[in-house]
């Protein structure tokens, strides 16, 4: 309710009492409840005054850090390829962010030393010349000059930033842990002149955009070797699949964001020439890189004609019309194709959203697997887990 409401719903009450004392007809017992049901109404009408300040407020640093985001993903949307110089451009510009901060940027190695990746501003000696290691679970730091190491946190306990502060040397710094697809961890350490991060900084916000940034950056130096990567189509091979699925979810729930898997089948397939087959992998290739953002993850499904899309930070409505735009975009590729004209296609999607409809992987796999096949007895385009029983969908086409 409006907070005028409130404060006109008062008002009137207190008219009433008013008016009843002055005519001496108390209403309510007003001469004697009048005290103090003036003080409770003005304790009503000053939390309430706070209340709607505060909800501004929030609204308003929520507003404040979705545009700061949402100008860092235009680093990715204004790229047409994935370069060495990406990683190091977002990692600048997450740190302008930061007031008055450098960095440094960490990948775990299986050796057990995490590997400098990049680093921005002036970064004190303490922090460089250091090296940080995980020994029997425990990320500790090797101080430089012959000083020892020092313990940390545990590495599985380490989920959340803390503030290092070290006994040994005056280094203090914000250390954030980075979870990437393949159960792949890396370590984000900012130092400020605080020692701490300011609160207006939307720093989850800003360690997910790293994050997929990382991704990106691995998934490119992968993507030669064929386990990682199908150098004709460009989709991440399915043996990945689980680990990045789990990671982002993960991901989602660390951050209290939306997540969307997307199941995608084409039929028919298996009937096809392999030159056809092999047009329907590379065009429906294209309408993904074409239709999803390049923070998402692309795979090729577990059986032939089968695709998988992740969506990050993305809930069912956001999803369904990603769904129309991969319809969209196949059908356009698909009719320039020479192996593929005359011939008709249907594509049926299912999809399921995380936390609505599953807080894991296996769950969210089963219930988009559910949605798929309720597609495809319908025979119409799309279904939303969420939105089976309301006959929510699209016509296939």
């Amino acid at each position: 309710m409006n907070l005028n409401v409130y404060l006109f719903a008062n008002l009137v009450s207190l008219c009433l009492l008013v008016i009843g004392l002055w005519r001496g007809q108390p209403t309510w017992d007003t001469s004697i409840r009048l005290p103090n049901i003036l003080i409770f109404l003005v304790i009503i009408n000053t939390i309430l005054i706070f209340r709607e300040g505060l909800l501004d407020y929030r609204r308003s640093k929520k507003t404040t850090d979705h545009n700061r985001l949402e100008n860092l993903r235009k680093i990715l949307s204004g790229r047409r390829e994935i370069d060495d110089k990406l990683l190091s451009d977002a990692f600048a510009k997450v740190h302008q962010i930061i007031e008055n901060s450098c960095g440094s940027l960490y990948m775990f190695e299986e050796k057990g030393f995490l590997d400098l990746l990049q680093s921005f501003g002036s970064i004190p000696s303490q922090l460089s010349s250091a090296k940080f290691q995980i020994i029997r679970d425990e990320l500790q730091i090797r101080h430089p000059g012959g000083l020892g190491e020092e313990f940390i946190v545990s590495w599985n306990g380490f989920i959340k930033e803390i503030v290092f502060r070290s006994r040994v040397t005056c280094l203090t710094v914000v250390l954030v842990p980075l979870f990437l697809p393949g159960n792949r961890r890396g370590m984000w350490a900012i130092v400020t002149p605080s020692g701490c991060i300011p609160r207006k900084t939307p720093l989850q916000g800003l360690a997910m955009f790293l994050e997929s940034v990382l991704t990106l950056s691995l998934t490119r130096s992968q993507s030669k070797d064929v386990r990682y990567l199908d150098p004709s189509t460009g989709l991440m091979c399915h043996d990945w699949f689980n680990d990045s699925l789990e990671t982002e979810v993960e991901r989602s729930e660390r951050y209290n964001q939306s997540m969307t898997l997307m199941l995608i089948s084409v039929c028919p397939f298996s009937e096809l020439s392999d030159i056809q087959r092999d047009s329907i992998v590379k065009t429906m290739a294209t309408a993904l890189r074409e239709s999803i953002r390049r923070l998402d993850l692309m795979f090729g499904g577990k059986s032939p004609g089968n695709f998988i899309a992740v969506l990050t930070e993305t809930n069912m409505e956001v999803s369904r019309i990603v769904a129309d735009r991969i319809l969209s975009s196949f059908k356009k590729h698909a009719q320039a194709k020479e192996a593929l004209r005359g011939l008709i296609c249907k594509i049926h999607i299912g999809t399921a959203t995380y936390p609505t409809d599953g807080t894991h992987g296996e769950g969210l796999l089963e219930k988009s697997g559910e949605a798929l096949v309720n597609s495809q007895k319908r025979d119409v385009a799309v279904t939303a887990y969420g939105s089976m029983l309301e006959g929510n969908v699209t016509p296939a086409s």
